[in-house]
Formats: structure tokens, C-alpha cells, sequence
């Protein structure tokens, strides 16, 4: 009886371990898109105690032809050290941006690449891709099309 009960304590306790290990973790990171006219944004919220790493972070914009449109602003990283001792540029906490302009109406899509990590416990996550489109209706609307890819 005293073994049974052992088994499923341990049993009970390992679980939520597993469950961890087997997270991508990349559900922290919150991304949305804003748009007001013509200006189109990408927008990551990173919750206390993670981070992304700045290198492994692309967000790109392209129109339907597949034009990428160059970024008018973007985060600035800043340099971390994780528990290596690697000095690296990381995306902290808090919000970040980045801004685009749309030239002409029509279909644009948001392809973005990001890995991030947390700090306690110190623990990295695979890559992860992101992907939505946004219409243009006239360089003055703009609507969001309900196009959402998680990868």
C-alpha cells in the first residue's frame, strides 16, 4: 500500500515537469497587429522574465507581389548575459514595435521568426514562426483580414 501510494505521489509530481519540458514556451510571446491608415505595426509583448533574442528575431512585411517593405522603426536591443556568460542583444520585457508604411492598398503579410528564452528558470525555446495578413483598403483605411498562421 505504502509503494501504490509513493508510485502516484511520484507520479503527481512529474507531471507538471513534463509538461514544461515538452512546452515551446513561444506562447509567452504575445504578437498582434496595429494598423491606422497606411501605418502598419507589429507588436510583441514579452511578460517579466523572458526575453527574445534580438538575432533570431525577424519581422518582415511584404506586399502581394512579395515586395518586402523596409522597416521606418524598430526596438532597440539591448546587451544581456545569460547564465552561460554569453554576451548577447536580447528584445527585455515590455513592448516593441515595429513600424512600416503601406505605399498602395491591398494585401500585406507579416512574416515573423522569434526565439526567446526565460530567465528563472534559465530555459530556451525553439524557434517559432508567426504569420498574419492585413488589407489595405486605400492608403487611408485599413482592415484587418482574419489570416492568422502559427507555426
Amino acid at each position: 500500500m505504502k509503494k501504490t501510494k509513493l508510485t502516484i505521489f511520484i507520479a503527481i509530481m512529474l507531471i507538471p515537469l513534463s509538461i514544461f519540458a515538452f512546452s515551446s514556451g513561444a506562447d509567452n510571446f504575445k504578437w498582434t497587429t496595429k494598423t491606422d491608415g497606411s501605418k502598419i505595426e507589429a507588436i510583441v509583448t514579452i511578460p517579466e522574465g523572458y526575453y527574445l533574442y534580438s538575432e533570431f528575431t525577424t519581422v518582415k512585411l511584404k506586399n502581394e507581389n512579395g515586395k518586402v517593405l523596409k522597416a521606418e522603426n524598430t526596438p532597440k536591443a539591448i546587451e544581456h548575459t545569460d547564465d552561460f556568460g554569453t554576451k548577447l542583444f536580447i528584445y527585455p520585457e515590455g513592448i516593441h514595435k515595429w513600424s512600416f508604411t503601406a505605399p498602395e492598398s491591398g494585401n500585406y503579410k507579416f512574416d515573423i521568426k522569434f526565439q526567446g528564452c526565460s530567465k528563472k528558470p534559465f530555459a530556451c525555446y525553439p524557434p517559432k514562426d508567426y504569420s498574419k495578413t492585413i488589407a489595405i483598403q486605400s492608403v487611408g483605411q485599413a482592415k484587418t483580414v482574419t489570416k492568422t498562421t502559427n507555426k
